[in-house]
Formats: structure tokens, sequence, C-alpha cells
């Protein structure tokens, strides 16, 4: 998503990629802010409740070929009304991919293609409205914690 902001900060206004297919493939779930997610709270969850929120930078995925999600009855994204999010759990798509089921590439691809499809329409809004300040904080929940940057 940062990348994305940066390349309309430079006036790009159209984009086409291979990052959904990419991300299927390797068995990950986008969990970066949109319209539709708590970027926050999502971060925390995806980490484990062990571990230093601080001390690390945000994911913006999740790698469901993880062992951890075996046991995780979670949506693959709270707040997430795709189809995937909707009906599964983390674990059943952890399962697909481990037993190499294509299901789960099709899950996956539902969820990534609807979850980038609303950032864009939450990037679209943002960038209509008059206030600098709705894009400054849109673009604050999609970058990394500025010590990241300077680490």
């Amino acid at each position: 998503p940062g990348d994305i902001l940066t390349a309309v900060e430079s006036g790009v206004d159209v984009f086409d990629s291979a990052c959904v297919l990419t991300a299927t493939e390797n068995g990950c779930a986008f969990t970066f802010h949109n319209s539709s997610s708590d970027c926050v709270e999502n971060r925390r969850e995806n980490r484990g409740a062990t571990e230093n929120i601080a001390a690390e930078p945000p994911s913006h995925q999740i790698d469901l070929n993880d062992e951890k999600y075996a046991m995780d009855f979670s949506p693959l994204l709270r707040g997430c009304e795709c189809y995937c999010c909707v009906h599964h759990t983390r674990a059943y798509i952890h399962h697909l991919l481990i037993t190499r089921e294509i299901l789960a590439s099709t899950l996956l691809m539902m969820h990534n293609f609807t979850h980038l499809m609303k950032f864009f329409a939450s990037l679209r809004d943002v960038l209509r409205s008059p206030l600098e300040s709705d894009y400054l904080h849109f673009k604050s929940l999609c970058a990394f914690p500025e010590h990241f940057l300077h680490a």
C-alpha cells in the first residue's frame, strides 16, 4: 500500500499488478488498511498476544502456510465481508494450503482481490476529499511507523 500511495503522489493514476496473484500463490492474505478493517487491531491480532507490537514493522499480509494458523478459527480478516472471510476460517484455509487443494487459491484470490479493490475505493474517496488531512490520515494507516524508516 505504501508503494501505491507513493506512485499516486507522483501522478500515477492507472495500476496493473500481479500482487494479488503473487500473494495468493504464496498462501498469503492481505491485511492492510482499507475502509472495512481496523489496521492497528488486525496487526496486533496477526502478531499474537505475546509479541511486542512496537518491536517489529507492521505486516500487510499474513502467511497462512504458518503452522500457527492450524487452530485459528477466526476469519482471515475481522470486518472483511468477502465470501472467504464470511464463510471460512484461517484454520480451514491453512488446511487447504497444506493439502494442496485448489480451493485454497480460489478463496485467497477472492479475499485478496476484494481487499485490494476496497483499498482503491477508499483511496479514491480520500483523494476526492477537499481536506488534505483525510489523505494524510489514510496514508498514516498504510505506512510503517517512523522508527522503522530510520532504523
